[in-house]
């Protein structure tokens, strides 16, 4: 009760004041505070032994510990800010790769691939029902919107981070390739003629499919980490 009296209030002013929805993030924001009761429990119950162990005089353990790990929880700042070797042992760290996920999932990194995968959408329901000229325009779309994404934040996981990066590799050759693949050319003054090549079609089409698996992997592992597909 005291928790959600704390943070009701400052959610809906970061909504008001900086444009950031918490409840935005969905069902992946219980995954994230599931997560951190997790952790405290765990702190909670190591020190708890080390009071039935030690007597009260172990008890100051207790706020050692959270002091430490507030730093390198990074939850006001992100880990980029730390130095290099601290990095390495903040994410070590459940509540730092959450926070971290949350951020780069609410920042310019989660936008960038919402907009790849509604792009990805379009294109493959374009080809699905055989408009090849909005599927044309559509891939074109694709390589811009992947290769924003790919100069964009990285994932805060390195693991992620290369199963996302490869994905916008397959991607980006599959729109280029798509994009080839199908031509137009005028026909008298009123019609125009669309043709494909099959060859590369087949190429675009598994590519987009690689791809999309890869996509797909990344984002459900960033979703495991508190971010939102």
């Amino acid at each position: 009760m005291r928790l959600a009296i704390g943070l009701v209030p400052v959610s809906l002013l970061a909504i008001a004041l900086f444009g950031f929805n918490l409840y935005g993030l969905g069902l992946a924001l219980v995954a994230f505070f599931i997560n951190l009761i997790l952790t405290s429990w765990a702190v909670g119950i190591f020190v708890s032994g080390l009071v039935l162990r030690n007597g009260m005089g172990a008890e100051s353990f207790a706020w050692t510990v959270m002091f430490l790990l507030m730093p390198l929880a990074c939850v006001y700042y992100p880990v980029a800010v730390l130095p290099g070797w601290l990095q390495w042992v903040a994410l070590a760290l459940p509540p730092t790769l959450r926070t971290a996920a949350v951020r780069w999932r609410a920042g310019r990194g989660g936008h960038e691939l919402t907009a790849v995968s509604s792009q990805l959408g379009g294109t493959l329901q374009a080809g699905g029902v055989k408009q090849y000229a909005q599927m044309r325009a559509s891939c074109a779309l694709l390589a811009a919107t992947v290769a924003k994404a790919q100069a964009g934040p990285p994932i805060p996981d390195g693991t992620m981070q290369a199963l996302y990066a490869r994905s916008l590799a397959s991607l980006a050759k599959g729109a280029s390739n798509c994009h080839a693949a199908i031509s137009q050319q005028p026909d008298g003054d009123e019609y125009v003629v669309t043709t494909e090549n099959q060859a590369l079609m087949h190429q675009a089409a598994s590519q987009f499919s690689e791809g999309a698996k890869d996509l797909y992997r990344a984002t459900a592992e960033i979703e495991a980490l508190g971010g939102h597909h």
